[in-house]
């Protein structure tokens, strides 16, 4: 591997390779396989440069790197990447295209400085900004409300249960009701996602192109209808929420504004809310999958799961009727408070680990605007960085010099993976002024916290520490004492992604997977339905959909669901 020096700073380091013009363009047909046997040749210490024909592209695996990376947002953007995917895997039209190119402007509220392009224009900004802003607070509360509502209504069949939900509570009940397949052709489009990113022909993968184009003919037909029934300006603090035609108020806006824009056509629109329910659905039910299944497989985790269930319902009350969510079929009713239920350790610790484990994101960002310095190495403007998941998820090392004690390999499910002691405090960055510093530091600079373990300790959903006086749900301990934490973990945790660019919908999918957890096994008993007891250990993850998302599973599982009898009391048996 050879490095060049120039002015203290080095260049990336080329990966060997055999065949000149090719470079490794051959090994990336498997990129999961290459990139995990780089890593195991070259370590995590350097960048490392990767060529296929004529593109290029970074590799970085070191946790500090790529923490770089994330504080580096306003320089290392994902314009191009976002714009690779909208383009071949979406099938946005070429004018389309060119409108995202041409907006310099960057992803802050203030443009860049000497960019031109008009505040409508800046495409950019506007689809991050509008989802940022309707995906959280009271916006994210009522999608959370819709979503639960929906999905114990669709409870039939689990996949299109969760996926029909998710996409009902995003776009309304009006795009289902015109395209009753909707579901299953978006769930067929989703398995074919690596032949698309891998830019295979249509005369190769003829039938991917026809799903696609189904897809986007029949959201342009929703679209239509939409419009003669709904003012998509109507997104107002006094305007509801959600409403049957274009669902919630992050659809209206996107409508909006692209109305305004000529290049978005109507083909464009469609690309664009594809996209969006492909991303509201793609990682989401495949991860609730492997959450339900581990559940299942292991019994004690599945009582204690249930118990920080029950501790959101029964021990802690909602303070409004607006953190109440109520789950009811037509033998079972349950009532939850919400903030409190995805606040609890173990469920938070459960979901993390899943995406952990079966999330195989590949995170690329494109230098735009300048060279960028990243540990001593020069990445020149415009060079892919490309940033994946799965290595990181299995760095034993970086996970030690987080602090985390690793009771069971990374390769394996640990659920209680993100359970710390109450006074656990992330040692700081190896080599650093505070690591330094904390040497001398003496006991006193602890974090300092009202906890007493004796006490607390086995109880589930008890609260850990007071803030002048209220408790706070983020501090709830676990069964035996511990809390939830992902500090240490920016760099080695990034499902989705980090940074500016971080996924917008994180909080609407971790309350998504926590909730349909809840309901089924609030209102249901579940059970695998293999014939041998060993099959469900067998189960595994599909590593062909490696570096796209979270993976499906090998085969069909089989599940049996059987309702609870409401008891006099109003609980379940």
């Amino acid at each position: 591997m050879r490095q060049v020096n120039n002015k203290s700073l080095l260049k990336t380091p080329i990966v060997p390779y055999w065949v000149p013009g090719l470079f490794h363009s051959i090994s990336l047909f498997d990129p999961h396989a290459y990139l995990h046997k780089l890593i195991k040749s070259f370590g995590t210490s350097k960048p490392l440069e990767v060529k296929a024909a004529w593109f290029r592209f970074t590799i970085l695996a070191n946790p500090e790197h790529i923490k770089t990376v994330f504080r580096k947002s306003k320089q290392v953007a994902n314009k191009s990447t976002t714009l690779f995917a909208l383009e071949y895997l979406l099938g946005m039209p070429k004018v389309a295209v060119r409108l995202f190119l041409a907006d310099d402007s960057g992803m802050g509220i203030i443009p860049r400085k000497g960019s031109t392009v008009q505040a409508d224009r800046r495409i950019n900004f506007l689809i991050a900004h509008s989802a940022t802003k309707l995906l959280q607070g009271t916006h994210l509360e009522a999608l959370n409300k819709r979503y639960l509502t929906i999905l114990l209504r669709n409870i039939d069949a689990l996949v299109c249960m969760i996926a029909g939900s998710s996409v009902e509570a995003i776009a309304g009940s009006k795009l289902q009701e015109l395209y009753p397949t909707f579901v299953e052709d978006l769930s067929l489009f989703t398995s074919y996602v690596p032949k698309f990113l891998h830019l295979l022909p249509r005369w190769l993968i003829p039938d991917a192109f026809r799903v696609r184009e189904r897809l986007l003919t029949g959201i342009k037909a929703w679209h239509a209808h939409a419009h003669q029934h709904s003012d998509c300006n109507k997104i107002g603090l006094d305007d509801p929420e959600w409403e049957p035609y274009f669902g919630i108020k992050l659809v209206r806006r996107r409508q909006q504004y692209a109305l305004k824009l000529k290049e978005m056509t109507a083909d464009a629109r469609a690309t664009e809310d594809l996209g969006l329910l492909f991303a509201s659905t793609t990682n989401v039910v495949p991860s609730a999958f492997w959450f339900i299944l581990e559940v299942l497989r292991d019994p004690v985790l599945q009582s204690r799961l249930k118990a920080e269930v029950a501790a959101s319902s029964a021990n802690t009350r909602p303070s409004s009727e607006e953190e109440a969510t109520t789950m009811t079929t037509t033998t079972t009713t349950a009532v939850f408070n919400n903030a409190v239920l995805v606040a609890q350790p173990l469920l938070q610790s459960a979901y993390a680990e899943c995406l952990r484990l079966y999330v195989t994101m590949s995170v690329t960002r494109v230098a735009e605007h300048a060279d960028v310095h990243i540990a001593g190495y020069t990445l020149p403007k415009d060079s892919f960085v490309v940033m994946y998941s799965h290595l990181l998820a299995l760095d034993a090392d970086a996970w030690t010099r987080a602090g985390r004690v690793l009771t069971k390999p990374l390769e394996e499910f640990d659920a209680e993976r993100f359970l710390v002691a109450p006074e656990w405090v992330r040692p700081p960055p190896q080599g650093s002024l505070e690591a330094r510093e904390a040497e001398k530091r003496d006991a006193d600079v602890k974090v300092k916290a009202i906890i007493n373990i004796s006490t607390t300790a086995g109880k589930t959903g008890e609260v850990a520490r007071e803030n002048n006086g209220k408790k706070d749900p983020n501090t709830i301990l676990s069964y035996d004492g511990r809390r939830f934490s992902m500090d240490g973990l920016l760099g080695l945790w990034i499902p989705y992604g980090g940074g500016d660019h971080i996924c917008p919908g994180r909080h609407f999918a971790k309350q998504e997977i926590i909730l349909t957890f809840a309901a089924l096994f609030t209102l249901f008993d579940i059970e695998l339905a293999f014939d041998s007891p060993d099959a469900a250990a067998r189960v595994h993850p599909d590593m062909k959909h490696a570096p796209f998302g979270a993976l499906p599973p090998v085969g069909k599982v089989p599940f049996r669901m059987r309702r609870k009898v409401r008891t006099e009391t109003g609980g379940a048996v």
